[in-house]
This record gives C-alpha cells, structure tokens and sequence, in this order.
C-alpha cells in the first residue's frame, strides 16, 4: 500500500475551518464516488481505490490516505490535487475573515 501523509498549517478558525472541511467532503463525494463520515475534526473518506481521513486541527490540517494498488502509480497526480484543493479552500477560507491589516484612511483636504 502507498501512503500520502500531508500537512498544511493555516490560520482558520475552528468554526471557518470545520465548513470547509463539510464543504470538500462533500466535494469529494460528488467528484469522487466517494462515502464519509464525520466526527468531531475529522473526516474519514473511502473512494475507489483510496481511503483516508482529513484532521483539522488548531493551526495545521493533517492528511493521510492510502491508495490501493491500482492507484499507486497515480500517487503524484492525487498529491498534487490534493495541495491544489487545499490551496483553493485555504485561500477561500482566508478571504472570508477580515483582516486586521486593511484600514481605510481618509485625508483632510
């Protein structure tokens, strides 16, 4: 069996980032012929050929999936996806919070 293990840290709420961890299960059912479950901050995952979990934790969401033996040779090609929806769904969920650093300022004259 081939492992993917990734980390990716992130400044979410817990609230913001249970969301989006509803919001790409659901991604992944759809696209993927996927089953989950839910609970508490994880996500255990089963599609064809892989299964896996996704922990949110504080500052950093945990991945780890295995992949059967037909999707081995695909192992790049999922990591890769797997960082591009992360990205995505980080940034998006950083584009929802305010942030501290942008104030508007306005002249006298």
């Amino acid at each position: 069996m081939s492992q993917i293990d990734i980390v990716r840290e992130h400044t979410l709420s817990m609230a913001k980032g249970r969301s989006l961890m509803r919001s790409l299960a659901e991604e992944l059912a759809a696209q993927y012929a996927a089953t989950y479950t839910i609970d508490d901050d994880v996500v255990s995952f089963k599609a064809p050929g892989i299964t896996g979990t996704v922990a949110l934790l504080p500052k950093s969401v945990d991945i780890k999936a295995t992949l059967g033996f037909l999707m081995r040779p695909l192992k790049g090609v999922i990591e890769k996806q797997i960082h591009d929806g992360l990205d995505r769904i980080l940034k998006e969920g950083a584009s929802d919070a305010p942030s501290a650093k942008s104030t508007k300022r306005t002249s006298n004259g």
